[in-house]
C-alpha cells in the first residue's frame, strides 16, 4: 500500500509542479479580469445587481470571489489559489472514483492524464467557475457514489445534496451534469430509499430557486450566442484531439493503454459494466445536449464547458484494468506522465503561450517602450477596457497614457485617419486594433520598431522614421505607383500621367473608364501562410463629395465570386476631404475558401464615371499570428 501510494504522490507532485509553475505571477485572462471587475462590493444587493446579473454564469463564484478579495486582496495569486487548490484536489478525486468503480489502476492512470493534460492544468490556474465546476462534480459523484454502492450513511446523502447545489450554483453546465448524475440514481436506488432519494433532489432544486430571477436575467441577455459560432460535425473529433493535447504521439498513448487494458483485465470485469455506462453517459450526454442546444436554440457549446464531465471519459477509457502491481502501475504510470508533460511543454507550448495574456503583455509592451523613448510622443491604442488594463498600469505603478479603442469610438475611417494625424506623435503603438485600422496607422507609421504575437492579441510598435525600422513584418509585397508595371497589377499605360509638383506619377481616371488599375492574382501566389493577414491600400486623390465609386474585393471568378466586398468611397471620405486612402484588411484564415488556390481580384469600380487620381496601389501580406488561438487549436497553427 505505501508503494502505491507513492505512485499516486508522484502523479500529486507532477500536477502540483505543472499548476503552480510561475506562482504567484500567472497573469489574468481577460475573462479572470472580468470577474475582477465586478468584485469589491460591499453591498450585497450590489453584487449580485451588477457583478453577476450582467454575467452569464450562476452566482456562487462571482461571490465568492467578491468576499475572499476583501480579506486576501486582489493579486493574480489571491484570485487563483482556491482554483489551483482545486485542481490538485480533483486529480485525487479521480484517483479515488476510479479506484472505487473499477481498480486502483484505473484510478491511478486516470489521475496521471488528469494532471498532466493541458485542458485540466489551464482551468486550474484561471478563477472561472470551471476547474471548481470539475471540483465539485468529482465530489458530489464521490458522495452519491458511497450512498448508492457503500454503507448508505445519511450524512453521505447529505453531502452529496450539498455538493449538487454547489454544481447548481457554479455553471450552468455543471448544473446539467448534476441534473443527469441525479436522474440516473433512480436507476440504482432501492424500493425503500426511494422517497428518501427524491426528497433529496427535491431539496437540491429548491435551494436553487432563488436564482432562479437571476437566471432569467441572464439567459435574455442571449450570453455568449451572441459571439460564439453554431458547432458544426467536426466540434466532436476536434474536441478529443483537443482532449489529448492535440498530440499524436499522447493519442498513440492512449489508444495503446486502452488496448493493453484488455490484456490486463479484471477477471471481475463484468460486475463492473454499470459504472462504465454511466461513465460514458454522463461524458456523452453534457455533449451531446449541448450540441443540439447550440444548433438548434443559442450557441453554448464550447470545450470549457464541457470539463465537468470530461474525468468520466478517462475512467471510461481505462476501466478494465485490474489490480496491477507496483512496478507495472509505476511504469505505466512514468509513460502517461513524460508523454503528458513533454506534450504540455512542447507540442502545446503551453507555459509559453499561457503565461502571456493579452491585456497584461500589451500594457507591459506599453510602459516598457515609454520608458525606453522617454522625451519622445507616443500615441499608443490598444483594444481593451480601460478598467482592465487599469490593474496592470497599477500593479507596475504606472501612469502613462493609453488609449482604449472603445473609448475612442471612433466610427468611421476618415475620423480615425483624422485622429492619426492629429496626434502628430513620433510613435503609434497599437494592440488589437481592428486591421482596417491597422493598415492606416501603417500608412502614417510604415516603420515596424517591434512585433509580437501571442494568445488573442497582437502588438505593433511602429515609427515614421525608416532608420527604426527593426522588423520585415510581411511575407508578400505587391506595390504600383505607375512608374512602371509590376507583377500582377494590370493598367493601361495611357492614363498614367506625371506630376511635377511631386515629382511622381498618377492614374488618372475619367468619365471613358468604368474600371481602373487592377491586382489580379492566384491566392497561392501570394499567400505564403495562412495566418498571413491581407492588408490593402489605395491612395486617391481630387475626390468629389459622394462621388459613386467603390473598391472591389474579390475572390473566385467575376461570374461565381465566392467572396465579393465592395467598399464605397464614402467609407474613407467626408465632404471635407477630397484625398486620403481606401484600405481593406482581413486574415486569411478566418475564411474557408482560401483553402483553395482562389482567384483574387483587386480593383476600382467607377460607376459614376467621375474624374480622380490614383496615386498608388498596394497589397501586403504580413505575417500574422500562429498563436492567436493557441489555447485551443494546434500551435503553431499550420501552414496549409
Amino acid at each position: 500500500m505505501k508503494h502505491i501510494n507513492w505512485v499516486l504522490i508522484s502523479v500529486l507532485i507532477v500536477g502540483i509542479a505543472l499548476r503552480f509553475f510561475g506562482f504567484p505571477e500567472i497573469p489574468f485572462t481577460y475573462d479572470e479580469l472580468s470577474t475582477w471587475v465586478r468584485t469589491d462590493y460591499s453591498r450585497f444587493s450590489d453584487l449580485i445587481n451588477k457583478g453577476v446579473r450582467t454575467d452569464g454564469h450562476p452566482a456562487l463564484i462571482q461571490v465568492f470571489l467578491n468576499y475572499w478579495r476583501l480579506i486576501f486582496g486582489d493579486s493574480e495569486a489571491a484570485f487563483k489559489l482556491p482554483f489551483l487548490i482545486m485542481g490538485v484536489a480533483s486529480i485525487y478525486m479521480v484517483y479515488l472514483i476510479g479506484k472505487k468503480w473499477f481498480s486502483e489502476t484505473t484510478g491511478i492512470l486516470s489521475a496521471a492524464f488528469v494532471a498532466v493534460l493541458q485542458y485540466t492544468v489551464m482551468y486550474s490556474a484561471i478563477a472561472r467557475p470551471y476547474m471548481s465546476g470539475m471540483f465539485f462534480s468529482l465530489m458530489m459523484v464521490w458522495y452519491w457514489t458511497n450512498y448508492f454502492f457503500g454503507e448508505r450513511k445519511r450524512l453521505h446523502l447529505i453531502l452529496y445534496i450539498f455538493f449538487s447545489v454547489l454544481c447548481f450554483y457554479n455553471h450552468y453546465f455543471s448544473l446539467m451534469f448534476a441534473g443527469i448524475v441525479g436522474l440516473s440514481g433512480f436507476v440504482f436506488v432501492k424500493r425503500k430509499n426511494v422517497l428518501e432519494y427524491a426528497i433529496a433532489l427535491i431539496l437540491i432544486a429548491a435551494l436553487f430557486l432563488p436564482h432562479i430571477g437571476i437566471s432569467q436575467d441572464q439567459f435574455s441577455m442571449g450570453g455568449v450566442g451572441s459571439w460564439l459560432a453554431k458547432p458544426d460535425e467536426s466540434f466532436f473529433a476536434t474536441y478529443l484531439s483537443y482532449i489529448f493535447n492535440f498530440s499524436i504521439l499522447l493519442q498513440i498513448t492512449v489508444v495503446l493503454l486502452v488496448a493493453l487494458s484488455f490484456a490486463m483485465r479484471d477477471k471481475e470485469w463484468k460486475p463492473k459494466n454499470k459504472f462504465r455506462v454511466l461513465a460514458l453517459l454522463w461524458f456523452v450526454l453534457p455533449i451531446v445536449i449541448g450540441y443540439w442546444y447550440s444548433v438548434n436554440r443559442n450557441p453554448v457549446l464550447q470545450y470549457s464547458v464541457l470539463i465537468f464531465s470530461f474525468p468520466f471519459l478517462l475512467l471510461f477509457l481505462f476501466s478494465f484494468y485490474a489490480n496491477l502491481k507496483i512496478l507495472y502501475q509505476a511504469g505505466l504510470v512514468i509513460v502517461v506522465l513524460a508523454m503528458g508533460t513533454y506534450s504540455l511543454i512542447v507540442d502545446r507550448m503551453h507555459f509559453k503561450i499561457f503565461y502571456n495574456q493579452p491585456i497584461e503583455r500589451l500594457v507591459k509592451n506599453a510602459i516598457d517602450f515609454e520608458k525606453e523613448h522617454h522625451g519622445k510622443k507616443t500615441l499608443v491604442i490598444l483594444k481593451e477596457p480601460s478598467r482592465y488594463m487599469a490593474y496592470y498600469l497599477k500593479k507596475w505603478n504606472s501612469n502613462i497614457d493609453i488609449k482604449s479603442w472603445n473609448d475612442l469610438k471612433i466610427e468611421s475611417y476618415f475620423q480615425f485617419e483624422k485622429y492619426v494625424a492629429s496626434q502628430n506623435a513620433d510613435y503609434m503603438l497599437c494592440g488589437e486594433i481592428p486591421y482596417d485600422q491597422l493598415v492606416i496607422a501603417r500608412n502614417h507609421y510604415p516603420y515596424i520598431m517591434k512585433s509580437e504575437k501571442g494568445l488573442n492579441y497582437s502588438f505593433f510598435a511602429l515609427s515614421k522614421d525608416s532608420a527604426e525600422q527593426k522588423i520585415i513584418d510581411f511575407d508578400f509585397n505587391a506595390h504600383t505607383s505607375f512608374d512602371q508595371p509590376g507583377s500582377f497589377w494590370d493598367y493601361n499605360p495611357v492614363y498614367v500621367k506625371f506630376d511635377s509638383a511631386t515629382g511622381k506619377n498618377y492614374y488618372q481616371m475619367d468619365s471613358t473608364q468604368e474600371y481602373g488599375p487592377n491586382f489580379k492574382a492566384e491566392l497561392f501566389d501570394f499567400m505564403k501562410d495562412r495566418n498571413n493577414i491581407m492588408m490593402v491600400s489605395i491612395h486617391v486623390s481630387n475626390v468629389k463629395p459622394d462621388p459613386g465609386i467603390v473598391m472591389v474585393i474579390n475572390f473566385g471568378e467575376d461570374s461565381q465570386p465566392v467572396y465579393y466586398q465592395d467598399r464605397s468611397f464614402n467609407y474613407f471620405f467626408d465632404t471635407t476631404v477630397t484625398q486620403g486612402n481606401l484600405v481593406y484588411a482581413f486574415t486569411v484564415r478566418d475564411f474557408p475558401f482560401t483553402h483553395n488556390n482562389t482567384p483574387v481580384k483587386i480593383f476600382i469600380w467607377n460607376r459614376s464615371r467621375q474624374n480622380f487620381r490614383i496615386d498608388e496601389m498596394k497589397l501586403t501580406m504580413i505575417i500574422g499570428n500562429p498563436y492567436i488561438y493557441g489555447s485551443i487549436e494546434p500551435v503553431p497553427y499550420s501552414k496549409f
